[in-house]
């Protein structure tokens, strides 16, 4: 089952010019989108989907000096995108059990500094010396492994609203009624309260989506009628470079030629254009590889 596609299967048809003309299916279409999102996530060393995660981070070094502060800090660094933390706790003794809780603003900072910003995702939790309310702790562990964070995981989780439920639906039904003018489409990822879910078909004769639930780590729950729903976006220049690849990706598989577009009169077309435009698209986005997992 396909999932966290970074573009939706009727955008690729769009873009190919094959929308009524073409008996592919839509599964097809989302199982070649999710190749193509998975070989942005390995260019760019980072995910642009959200996840519900625990993970345990490495270890911090000596202070440093803040240019912007003025004063020296402990950084803990972490091995990916973090966009909201639910906890973050420490080992203090190193017995395997978290016992102290930080806080955010009094025990920790984060960096970059929290915003409304979509585009800067948490990468790295600083302890600020010399404050004139004293954190729990002055610095982090030196040994690995010896904080827990408990949040969410990923570039952002940008959403846009996307419409309101038309009947309830229990925890473990996957058809999903929207009331008409909804926004959503094959592809997609929505949010309902907590929980994410993908939307595999839909039947627009009955607004009925059908749907994989509690997907990313998140939980199955009641959805209530009238409740409303948003849908994961993602950044323009990812879901620009997402299509050029799928439709590389179409178009090689249908020439029947490693690297060929397609065989025409005039001979055979090459992908070699596409590859440094792809490039280009998601350069902003790129880390360094010891940065990510």
């Amino acid at each position: 089952m396909p999932l966290n596609l970074y573009a939706r299967p009727a955008g690729l048809k769009t873009e190919l010019q094959l929308t009524g003309l073409t008996s592919t299916t839509d599964a097809t279409f989302s199982t070649i989108i999710e190749r193509a999102s998975r070989f942005i996530d390995a260019q760019t060393y980072r995910h642009f989907y959200s996840r519900v995660a625990t993970i345990e981070l490495g270890a911090g070094g000596p202070p440093v000096w803040s240019q912007q502060e003025r004063r020296y800090i402990h950084r803990l660094f972490t091995d990916v995108d973090v966009v909201s933390v639910t906890s973050l706790k420490v080992d203090e003794g190193g017995d395997g059990t978290f016992e102290i809780t930080m806080a955010s603003g009094s025990d920790y900072w984060t960096f970059p500094q929290a915003s409304a910003s979509p585009t800067k995702p948490i990468r790295a939790f600083d302890i600020v010396a010399g404050r004139s309310s004293a954190p729990q702790i002055t610095s982090w562990p030196t040994s690995p492994r010896r904080v827990e964070l408990i949040g969410i995981i990923g570039y952002d989780q940008e959403t846009t609203a996307a419409g309101t439920v038309d009947g309830e639906i229990a925890s473990s039904v996957t058809a999903l009624v929207m009331d008409a003018g909804h926004g959503i489409d094959v592809g997609d990822t929505i949010i309902a309260g907590s929980e994410q879910c993908y939307v595999s078909a839909y039947d627009s004769g009955t607004e009925t989506l059908t749907i994989t639930r509690s997907v990313n780590g998140t939980t199955a729950a009641t959805i209530s009628d009238g409740a409303a729903i948003v849908r994961r976006v993602f950044p323009a220049q990812i879901v620009q470079a997402t299509m050029l690849e799928a439709q590389r990706i179409y178009l090689e598989m249908n020439s029947g030629n490693a690297g060929v577009a397609m065989v025409t009169d005039g001979g055979p077309s090459s992908f070699r254009a596409s590859w440094p435009a792809i490039l280009n698209t998601i350069r902003d986005f790129r880390v360094a590889p010891a940065m990510a997992v």
